[in-house]
């Protein structure tokens, strides 16, 4: 998904009730899909999390747990759609975003993880969450007119 929104670190600061209300929603289920899902691999099978209907026949145990995971990955991604809405980058399900921004002429990406009160951290469009940079002075970080 492109990204085309650019948030200043206040407009990004502004919309973390609405991040924080989605996790915390998100971060359960999620937690539940991963055990799931790790009890299927025990059980010897792989599991789709796809959300796509199932395929051939399973043992019914199997194929309930399958069920189950499958409806987990669609209330999660129901509920990331309207960060992804927001054009906030979802980077984990933990609870780990990134807004879009400018920073000294160039995009970069304001991080948040879950926990976090505001926004510290940033890192450029093509590093990964853990070559983020702290932020020393939040007024150099701008974005786009937001109607």
């Amino acid at each position: 998904m492109q990204f085309s929104q650019h948030y200043s670190l206040e407009q990004a600061n502004d919309l973390l009730p609405t991040v924080i209300d989605v996790f915390f929603i998100v971060r359960p289920l999620h937690k539940r899909l991963l055990r799931e899902a790790a009890q299927m691999r025990a059980d010897g099978f792989v599991p789709d999390l796809s959300g796509r209907p199932l395929r051939g026949k399973l043992p019914t145990e199997v194929a309930g747990r399958q069920r189950h995971i499958r409806q987990l990955s669609l209330a999660i991604q129901q509920q990331l759609r309207e960060l992804l809405l927001l054009d906030i980058e979802i980077q984990r399900a933990e609870g780990i975003v990134g807004f879009k921004s400018r920073f000294e002429m160039r995009s970069v990406l304001l991080c948040w993880q879950w926990g976090q009160e505001k926004i510290i951290a940033y890192h450029e469009l093509d590093e990964h969450y853990s070559e983020r940079k702290p932020i020393t002075e939040g007024s150099l970080f701008t974005g786009d007119e937001i109607n």
